[in-house]
């Protein structure tokens, strides 16, 4: 994988898909530095450069948007820099508010489709600069038909956009593959291959 790369990693349902990426968020103790990071770093497991999404995290109730986004009770509890970066965030997910909104108000008072970008959100806020890749296992898990490809297109443009390494599941191939930059496939007896990888647009041109 490389920055920006989209990597759909497919099987059957029981091929090992889930185990293998927690196999590289945990570490195999059999592999000693099998994990090769911006082509030069090798390490055992990945640790802190990963970030995971799952598509049935709630924000909650107990307190506003803003708390649950940010751990910040108040706006004012925000610098320059993080109140900059969130707001980006809120603009890229097409969450056209006002600002204050997210602190005002709780999750279940925004529409179905706010709260699938506001989970989004969640997720991209997390993303530091030492973060560089985002693990996603079936990021359109229990998300209405309706907004499943919707979900997918952001996420996968928010990685290609920030140079972020996803690497993710999903059931929904038909929709995934759209995306994908590199495709592998884990068959039934745990063997994983590459499927194929889109050359690039330049090349193509």
């Amino acid at each position: 994988m490389e920055r920006g790369d989209v990597v759909l990693l497919s099987g059957d349902s029981g091929s090992g898909k889930s185990t293998f990426l927690r196999l590289l968020k945990r570490g195999d103790i059999n592999n000693r530095e099998c994990i090769t990071l911006d082509g030069k770093k090798q390490v055992d497991k990945l640790e802190g450069q990963y970030v995971s999404f799952k598509p049935n995290v709630s924000l909650g109730d107990e307190t506003s948007v803003l708390h649950q986004l940010t751990g910040k009770r108040s706006i004012s509890d925000l610098d320059d820099g993080d109140i900059n970066r969130l707001q980006t965030i809120l603009n890229e997910l097409e969450l056209q508010f006002d600002f204050s909104k997210l602190a005002t108000k709780k999750y279940m008072e925004f529409s179905t489709g706010q709260q699938r970008r506001l989970v989004l959100a969640k997720l991209l806020y997390r993303i530091k600069d030492g973060n560089s890749i985002i693990f996603a296992d079936e990021p359109i898990g229990n998300v209405e038909e309706s907004l499943m490809k919707e979900q997918l297109k952001l996420i996968c443009e928010y990685a290609k956009k920030n140079k972020v390494m996803l690497l993710l599941t999903t059931h929904r191939l038909d929709l995934a593959e759209e995306f994908a930059t590199k495709r592998y496939h884990i068959d039934g007896k745990g063997n994983l291959r590459e499927v194929y990888k889109k050359r690039d647009e330049k090349e193509l041109q």
